[in-house]
């Protein structure tokens, strides 16, 4: 099992970690964390550090994380 993870920043601070979502197999929850990037303009992943990032019009910063459960 897996847990997505989202949290949010704003001006270098982070408001708190959210489960988004548990999945059966890390494929699926990166699905889940695809479904979520779709609602950005501007995303993309940070391979040096294995999580997903997204940067809405509010200029909040929104990064996932897929952790075993």
């Amino acid at each position: 099992m897996f847990s997505v993870i989202r949290v949010r920043s704003a001006d270098n601070k982070d408001d708190g970690r959210e489960v988004i979502g548990v999945a059966e197999t890390r494929e699926n929850a990166i699905a889940i964390i695809d479904g979520e990037l779709a609602r950005f303009t501007t995303a993309g992943k940070n391979e040096q550090h294995d999580y997903w990032w997204g940067r809405n019009d509010d200029g909040f910063l929104y990064r996932f994380f897929v952790e075993g459960v």
